[in-house]
């Protein structure tokens, strides 16, 4: 349960770093130095995080089948 729980706040502050990633290149020049720097930092952070949540759909656990018929 402790391990969910620290999953959960783990992937929260990835969210957050994502946001502030987001924010910081909207808020730069094109043109700024350090542009090149954020957009690379944002790509790795989204990669992560879209592994994480592949790996979660992944270790779901299957219902019964839900289609309808």
């Amino acid at each position: 349960m402790e391990a969910e729980r620290q999953k959960r706040f783990y992937h929260g502050l990835l969210e957050d770093r994502i946001r502030q990633l987001c924010e910081a290149l909207i808020a730069t020049d094109d043109d700024a130095e350090e542009f090149p720097f954020l957009a690379v930092e944002l790509k790795s952070s989204l990669k992560e995080h879209i592994e994480r949540i592949r790996s979660q759909v992944v270790a779901y656990p299957p219902g019964k089948d839900r289609r309808v018929a």
